[in-house]
């Protein structure tokens, strides 16, 4: 496991920075340019804070309120019922992503969007993503935030690499801590209509002075109950296929104060997350009844340890921390921001109600004695980050010319963990071993020694931004960043956007710019083997890094970082009786895009059978292997009017987006080289199945409609969220089972009562038709999994009903 020493030594370099500063003269105090109670963007400019509707580029900000009022009782979930735009994917027997769920942004990646906090880079989650939504892909772990701590959340809809780096090629989100006064604590209780997913979450955030500074703090702790939507499995085995069960401990902080001339401020948390899952249950070979269900049959020689069959469990732990110290200050008219952010995640995998199957009875030929669990390994990611920011002014005649520019050094490292040897070792070749099994804990083989690795790589990065005005209506922003990294070389990122206002009620913006985003070192170091169930039985299949001996073999090229260009085209229309509406269409083209290539057999060629390991059936590997372009269109309208002693709230928010692979690569390596294989190897570099997870496994659509009646005491708020058709391709070469859910409409009902005390109810029933996906083909997964589990727009869990009580003092 991750040792807390690791984490703290990288933290030492943030106390040395701070102090540099402190230690430096003639430093005046930078002024305070945004009240707390204005609706104020940050993201999209670092030249100038502007209200949304006057940004260059689409900005969406979201106040921590109306996502406490969603009726999730988590960051991700909430943001997507309020934000079209943004997709939190639900997942079953996915592996690691039932617990850390691929958050994304305008149809893309979840690496491809840049997660900020208090306008500082987030670092991602560890998890890789294999079996969903963004197959390949580690993203950032939103729900490690805890919501009570959000005062809002903005959300750039725009490229921005050229301000804030790698990853941003879909955008941004930037969550804002709270920084206020006073007390709140609540408690949320919900419930789904089928009596299971049982969830109590308690929050508590308190802001108190500290001299003539503030600190804020905030607690919860969450415990979730399983869901489970599976039909009745006539071999007698208790599937399960839903919601995890789940429990969540999380602290966070944000502090400022004055010191002397300048502002010290810090901000950081930490989260731990245990949660229970299940994978494919394991069923008597001899039983009449496991040809008619979707399970992996016991080999008879080890059928004493579980007689009756078994569901293996995947337990996680999955740790975040993060700790931010900063300094801002004046160098003459200039202000200056110094900062160091340093940020780890960590994933631990325990595979429990499981066996190794080539360890047969064991040494000692006692099935009682043979375990049952085992410590599968773990994966650590961390990144430190010291940004040095400088804005101001720069008079030019009758004209300003707002500037910003800084520079950025950047460390990130990677590590895999070996678990347990009877995780992922094989026993076939021992005496009283099972040759012709399996090697490896059942559903999650762990991580050998021979798989563990450290990775580690620093990067570096200068850039700069520039705001004119030259009318009162017509502003241009433009923006370059240089970044090195030390295992790729350089790249340069240019954006250049444009606001024109033809009157108080209408304006224009539009945007230009090219992207990249670096290898992620978790997919330059990941490998895995996995258990898949074909037919029946038990394929081991690896995914290996393009450092294995398999890859080199095989001549798999190094990673290379996608490159993007992407354009943004808006019209913002707003009129004094309270209604505002924002078009913006663009369009992303993505060349060299990372994935994770189709399963290649030693079936397939010889060359192939003589680099893959004896007991490995299948092997893929992490390529750039794909150009993809996303079209797409953001609709937002608000309308707000008084009515009687209160008022009515009115949004309709819709998204569109289409990804469609343009062109895939050739074969690498010693795979273009071969002839007379047994399948067209160029199909399976990036097969049909993969094609399908960039363009078909996340709704084109997403539209929600919402009204609220806000009194003095009584809020009533009701919703309709509609999220579109997907598509599921379970088998690349059959297209018999191709799996289509149409889009539906999904409707949630609110109310509040405010008893004028500080103490405030609130009830909520989300998914009030009770609807579900669409059900699948009975004969590809038998009769027990009867929903994707690849795809969900909306989730298993049908209606669920929520109560929340909270007390502000």
């Amino acid at each position: 496991m991750t040792t807390p020493q690791s984490f703290y030594r990288r933290c030492a370099p943030l106390s040395l920075a701070i102090a540099t500063v402190l230690a430096t003269p003639a430093i005046t105090l930078a002024a305070d340019t945004a009240g707390d109670e204005e609706r104020v963007q940050v993201v999209g400019s670092r030249v100038a804070v502007r209200s949304e509707n006057e940004s260059a580029v689409p900005v969406d900000l979201i106040s921590g309120d109306d996502l406490r009022k969603a009726g999730a009782t988590d960051v991700g979930n909430a943001l997507e019922l309020i934000a079209p735009s943004f997709n939190f994917v639900e997942m079953s027997v996915a592996d690691g992503s039932d617990h850390v769920k691929p958050a994304m942004l305008r149809g893309m990646g979840p690496d491809q969007t840049l997660v900020l906090v208090n306008g500082k880079r987030r670092h991602q989650s560890a998890l890789i993503h294999i079996y969903s939504v963004g197959r390949g892909t580690a993203g950032t772990d939103l729900n490690s935030i805890p919501m009570s701590a959000v005062e809002r959340i903005e959300v750039l809809r725009d490229g921005a690499s050229a301000q804030y780096g790698s990853d941003a090629i879909a955008g941004v989100i930037n969550v804002v801590l709270k920084k206020n006064l006073g007390t709140s604590v609540s408690q949320t209780f919900s419930q789904t209509s089928e009596g299971d997913g049982d969830t109590s979450l308690t929050s508590v955030n308190t802001g108190f002075g500290v001299g003539e500074g503030v600190l804020n703090l905030t607690a919860e702790y969450k415990k979730a109950d399983p869901t489970n939507r599976a039909e009745p499995d006539p071999s007698g085995n208790k599937w399960r296929f839903g919601e995890p069960e789940l429990e969540q401990k999380t602290a966070f902080f944000n502090f400022e104060m004055p010191m002397g001339s300048a502002e010290l401020y810090a901000f950081g948390g930490y989260s731990k997350r245990e949660a229970e899952s299940a994978g494919y249950a394991r069923c008597d070979e001899n039983d009449p009844n496991s040809g008619i269900t979707y399970c992996q049959t016991i080999p008879t020689p080890v059928l004493d340890v579980h007689p009756n069959g078994f569901l293996p469990l995947i337990n996680s732990d999955v740790e975040d921390k993060s700790i931010a110290l900063g300094l801002r200050f004046d160098i003459g008219n200039w202000n200056a921001d110094l900062s160091v952010v340093d940020g780890e995640n960590s994933f631990g995998f325990f595979i429990s109600n499981s066996q190794n199957f080539s360890y047969g009875y064991g040494p000692d030929n006692d099935p009682s004695t043979v375990p049952t669990s085992a410590d599968a390994g773990e994966l650590m990611f961390g990144q430190r980050t010291l940004n040095f920011d400088v804005s101001g002014d720069v008079s030019l005649g009758s004209k300003t010319l707002a500037l910003a520019f800084g520079a950025e050094m950047r460390r990130e490292e990677s590590q895999i963990t070996a678990g347990d040897e009877y995780s992922w070792q094989y026993y076939g070749d021992q005496p009283w071993g099972l040759p012709d099994a399996k090697p490896g804990i059942q559903v999650f083989p762990g991580w050998s020694p021979a798989q563990a690795n450290h990775l580690e790589r620093d990067s570096s990065a200068i850039y700069g931004e520039a705001s004119m005005e030259f009318t009162d209506s017509f502003r241009m922003e433009a923006a370059l960043r240089h970044e090195d990294y030390e295992d790729f070389g350089t790249d340069l990122s240019s954006k250049l956007a444009a606001y024109l206002s033809f009157n108080d009620h209408f304006s224009m913006r539009a945007s230009i710019a090219d992207g990249f985003r670096a290898p992620a070192l978790q997919q330059i170091g990941y490998s895995q083997l996995s258990s898949q169930i074909e037919a029946g039985a038990t394929l081991i299949s690896g995914i290996y890094s393009i450092e294995s001996d398999v890859a080199q073999q095989l001549g798999i090229p190094e990673l290379k970082p996608e490159d993007s260009k992407s354009y943004t085209l808006g019209w913002v229309t707003k009129f004094d009786m309270g209604l505002e509406a924002t078009l913006d269409i663009y369009r992303i083209d993505i060349s060299d895009r990372i994935a994770i290539s189709g399963l290649f057999y030693p079936s397939d060629a010889t060359e192939i059978d003589d680099a893959l390991p004896d007991d490995v059936g299948a092997a893929a590997f992490f390529t750039n292997a794909i150009d993809t372009q996303t079209l797409g269109a953001d609709l937002v309208v608000n309308f707000r009017h008084d009515v009687g002693t209160g008022r009515m709230e009115y949004t309709f928010a819709s998204s569109y987006n289409k990804t469609t692979v343009e062109s895939i690569d050739d074969l690498p390596g010693v795979l273009a080289g071969i002839t007379g294989a047994n399948r067209d190897l160029s199909q399976v570099y990036f097969d049909r199945h993969e094609e399908a997870r960039i363009e078909r496994y996340s709704p084109k659509n997403r539209h929600t409609i919402s009204a609220r009646h806000v009194t003095d005491t009584w809020t009533f708020g009701a919703a309709a969220n509609y999220f579109g058709s997907v598509k599921t391709v379970y088998l690349a070469d059959d297209p018999t089972y191709d799996y289509v859910d149409d889009g539906a409409w999904i409707f949630d009902l609110n109310l509040a009562y405010d008893f004028g005390n500080g103490f405030n109810v609130r009830g909520m029933i989300n998914n009030v038709a009770d609807k579900y996906p669409k059900k699948q083909h009975g004969d590809w997964n038998g009769v027990t999994l009867p929903y994707s589990l690849e795809t969900a727009q909306w989730g298993y869990n049908g209606r669920t009903y929520s109560l929340v009580g909270s007390y502000t003092f």
